[in-house]
């Protein structure tokens, strides 16, 4: 990323110096800034190791370590409990036994009763975490039992690292901190650990909505003016993502807690702004029901104009989850699809925790609870692989609702305000907008400034249209509510209204012409043996890592020669005057100035020079053995990638294939409808796998691109078309085990560590011969002025002083340093043969996956879809049945190619780690050692 892609104020931000505060609204580009000021402080020659990105959940540091990576950036990203767990494990020297939130939750309950409190333990663990005055002597009690049994939880943690590293400077350390609105006082303490740092904190005042964990603007605000003094404050004051009339309505809404008067304005003109009113709760649940039904194209309307949208794209949110039952059990009854994202990561959350009780106790593996990890948090092996029990287990228990949930694309999200923030959509309905629940003056902590903020956040996940609802009459804990929509959007006009019809249309022209484009697209294909010959050329000749790395190698051939050569001659020119004239007894006075020349030849002991140019020629051989690895990295990378193409190509056309099926499906379902045999919800399931389908495609064209763009970026370093992929017709074949682990002694890995051992042998020898004298060979002449000159020619020799304290430990050294040296060398055989076998498994597993779909489940898939639309035509089935085995159809197509490309992967990596080419179908890099 580089800083002409920012705006004016961004750049502005990214480029103050010291610590500063950036104000950024929805889709002003806070990730964007955060990134871009990790790059300008990496161009400030800051190390990276020195750089902290701190977020709050793991789903953003994930995110943000994905675009780092992508960027080159190697600076770390990490959730504030994860550092703080990390730091207190390195201050204690061992891991802190972590609390589960359900130990936790029966601590508090036991003194929520000690004290006669008649609270949920739910209540007062959030309240003695929050550090809410009426829970101050729980909160002790609490603490105190947690520093008497050596238990941590989120809260101790946090208070423990600034008494552990007090001693400690980070002095020299950017901390980049995001959504700062959310510090909570534990949190800001947390960081008083880090007052030497320099601090670059991005959020949104008007987005502070957790202020029952503590976390207040004003409160955050004052401590950083207290512990920041020089903070400098910085406004992000484009919108790229809200739309002119939402955003307008939204800032209606803003505080500014700086008094500058700044307002956002937005980029994107439109979006559409709407307030329905209805007599019930019951008639609000099924309005809301039509209003989703049309935005997701409804029965008979044309989706294909534009008018439709994936579920995914679709928010439901209410200020209470209570709300949201009755909405859900409408949606269903309509037949559209319906996620809860927060009800789900809750129960992931139970499970993880389930699973990081049994790390503990022994009773289950890493490597087994990675896999079911796995499951609930896809891409957490990434950052959790290798860890001991103890540290996966602390991990897991450090998850919160919050790192798990994660929306859906394939159902419509009902969620309320709080799980909602940090998301977005095209279209939002907020349900149950009116007062009593927003503000929520049904319950008396509510604070009516956060609940302002909370329609804010409500407002702002919408990029295309945001409708509000409110019931007439509506009863919740036993009052009976005003009736009225919420005082802040009681300015906008009320409307009803019923989603319109439409009509059923052929698809026989779109399938032929489908099935034509597909055919041409087809014979453009390029076989996956010429590609990775003509961009491996490419990559040799266009790849800067490469390129350094084969300098270097040239350059370290050229010190090889002068490595074993006598040492340079050494002139010495020189002008002494030693005091007055002395008296001499025949010429008067002797002058005590002369002027000369020395010139001075060193002479290694006999054995140096040569150690010293064997040395320099295995250091070139072993940069050349690593030239030899990077190239087959990069070149396994290089052929993942176009892998990848393949299958993405392959997908595409399978899902254009299945849509122009499903297409058919759907005017049955239409006929059935119109002849009265069939119910109009089947109808929006058709249409909703529907746009499954296109949102697929949409994401799979995405993902294309992004492919060719890393391609382009990691690889090539320039502009290429995108390429079409044809892969071999025959699966190749597997060499024999015994073959490939007799071919590990020719690896670069090998090589360039047998190189080292025999350099770090040489280099023994070398510190042994260190102590014995270099001789010099020296010639002198020196002038007197007028009395004759003095001429000087000698050898002498130059013994070391402090053998025992110096040249005696620097040798044993070096010994020491063979054995090591030795060990490596076979940790690294070791690690080689490991890495074969599991590529070969890996190999042999998607081989046999990939026979037993081609034979055995594909087929019976496709029969049973034939025989369920069969069954459904003659009203003898339903249209579950055929949907079901639709969608069995399709993963099995698409299993089956992921299955093949994955085979081929392995056989790339297996080519890689021995670096030779094994595959005709997979061309190995050209390009020797420079």
């Amino acid at each position: 990323m580089s800083l002409m892609w920012l705006d004016e104020d961004q750049k502005r931000a990214v480029e103050t110096p010291g610590s500063a505060l950036v104000v950024a609204g929805p889709g002003a580009g806070k990730t964007r800034v955060l990134l871009a000021r990790a790059l300008h402080l990496l161009e400030a020659s800051l190390p990276p190791e020195r750089i902290l990105l701190l977020t709050f959940t793991v789903r953003t540091r994930a995110e943000l370590t994905e675009r780092l990576s992508g960027l080159s950036a190697p600076v770390r990203a990490e959730t504030f409990h994860a550092l703080a767990y990390d730091l207190l494990s390195e201050a204690l020297g061992h891991p802190p036994r972590l609390l589960s939130e359900e130990e936790s939750l029966e601590i508090a309950g036991r003194l929520a009763r000690s004290h006669g409190l008649r609270l949920s333990p739910r209540k007062v663990l959030e309240g003695l975490r929050a550090g809410r005055p009426e829970f101050e002597p729980l909160r002790e009690e609490y603490l105190g039992y947690l520093s008497r049994n050596d238990l941590y939880d989120y809260l101790r943690i946090l208070l423990e690292v600034p008494k552990r590293l007090s001693g400690r400077s980070f002095q020299g350390y950017a901390l980049l901190i995001d959504e700062y609105q959310d510090l909570s006082p534990e949190l800001l303490r947390f960081l008083t650990t880090f007052s030497r740092a320099e601090f670059f904190l991005v959020g949104d005042p008007a987005q502070a909505i957790y202020g029952f964990r503590g976390a207040r603007p004003e409160t955050v605000h004052a401590f950083l003016r207290e512990f920041l003094p020089d903070l400098r404050v910085h406004y992000l004051r484009r919108s790229y993502r809200v739309p002119e009339e939402i955003l307008r309505l939204a800032e209606g809404l803003r505080e500014d807690p700086f008094g500058e008067g700044i307002r956002l304005s937005a980029e994107r003109s439109g979006g559409k702004v709407r307030l329905l009113s209805f007599p019930s709760e019951r008639a609000e649940a099924i309005g809301v029901a039509k209003e989703v039904a049309q935005l997701l194209g409804g029965a008979f309307m044309e989706s294909s104009r534009g008018r439709g949208l994936p579920p995914g794209e679709v928010l439901v949110l209410a200020r209470l989850r209570a709300l949201l039952e009755p909405l859900k059990e409408t949606l269903a009854r309509e037949g559209l699809p319906v996620a809860e994202p927060e009800k789900e990561a809750e129960e992931a959350r139970k499970r993880l925790s389930e699973t990081a009780q049994r790390l503990l106790s022994r009773t289950q593996r890493p490597e087994e609870a990675l896999f079911e990890v796995e499951r609930l948090l896809p891409g957490a092996r990434a950052w959790l692989s290798g860890l001991s029990a103890e540290e996966l287990s602390a991990r897991l228990l450090l998850l919160s609702t919050r790192d798990l949930l994660s929306p859906s694309r394939q159902g419509v999200n009902l969620l309320t305000i709080h799980g909602a923030k940090g998301l977005e959509a095209e279209a939002v309905v907020l349900a149950g907008a009116e007062e009593g629940i927003l503000p929520l003056t049904v319950l008396p902590e509510s604070d009516p400034e956060e609940e302002r903020r909370l329609l804010y956040v409500a407002l702002t996940r919408a990029k295309g249209s945001f409708l509000a609802t409110f019931s007439r009459r509506r009863f919740l804990y036993g009052r009976r509510l005003s009736g009225r929509p919420t005082p802040w959007l009681s300015g906008l006009s009320r409307e009803e209204k019923a989603p319109p019809r439409r009509r059923p249309r052929q698809v026989g022209l779109f399938a032929l012409l489908f099935l034509f484009l597909l055919a041409v697209s087809a014979a453009r294909a390029e076989p996956l043996a010429d590609l990775l010959s003509r961009y491996s050329r490419l990559m040799v000749a266009s790849h800067p890592g490469l390129a350094a790395l084969a300098s270097r190698v040239r350059a370290q051939k050229k010190r090889v020669a002068p490595a074993g050569a006598l040492p340079d001659p050494r002139v010495v020119l020189s002008v002494r005057n030693a005091g007055d004239p002395i008296p001499a007894n025949t010429l008067g006075e002797e002058p005590m100035s002369t002027a000369g020349v020395r010139v001075e030849q060193p002479l290694p002991w006999p054995g140096k020079r040569h150690l010293r140019a064997r040395m320099a020629e295995l250091e070139a051989r072993r940069l050349a053995a690593r030239y030899r690895r990077a190239l087959w990295q990069n070149w396994r990378g290089l052929a993942e990638g176009l892998l990848d193409l393949a299958y993405l190509e392959e997908e595409a056309r399978t899902l254009q294939e299945m849509k122009v099926l499903l297409r058919e499906i759907e005017e049955s379902v239409r006929l059935r409808y119109e002849t009265g045999h069939g119910a109009q919800a089947e109808i929006f399931r058709a249409a909703n796998q529907r746009s499954f389908l296109e949102e697929r495609l949409r994401l799979n064209a995405e993902k294309q691109a992004l492919k060719v763009a890393a391609l382009e970026k990691r690889f090539l370093f320039r502009k290429i078309p995108e390429p079409l992929v044809e892969l071999p017709r025959e699966l190749p074949g597997l060499p024999p085990e015994k073959t490939l682990l007799s071919a590990l002694e020719r690896t670069p890995e090998v090589e360039d560590f047998r190189l080292q051992l025999r350099e770090k042998e040489l280099g023994a020898r070398l510190a042994e011969l260190e102590k014995r004298p270099d001789f010099r060979v020296f010639f002198g002449w020196h002038s007197r002025g007028t009395l004759p000159e003095i001429y000087e020619f000698g050898l002498g020799f130059g013994v070391p002083l402090f053998l025992g304290r110096k040249q005696g430990p620097l040798a044993e050294a070096a010994r020491e340093e063979v054995l090591a040296a030795g060990q490596s060398l076979e940790d690294v055989r070791g690690e080689l043969a490991f890495r074969l076998r599991d590529l070969l498994l890996a190999a042999r597993t998607e081989r046999d996956l990939w026979a037993l779909y081609a034979r055995e489940i594909l087929p019976r898939a496709e029969l049973e879809l034939a025989s369920a639309r069969d069954h459904y035509a003659s009203g003898r089935g339903t249209l579950e049945s055929v949907l079901s085995a639709f969608r069995r159809v399709l993963e099995a197509r698409l299993s089956l190619f992921r299955h093949r490309t994955s085979y081929l992967k392995a056989l790339a990596g297996l080519e890689s780690l021995l670096a030779r080419p094994l595959f005709p179908d997979l061309p190995g890099p050209e390009g020797g050692i420079p």
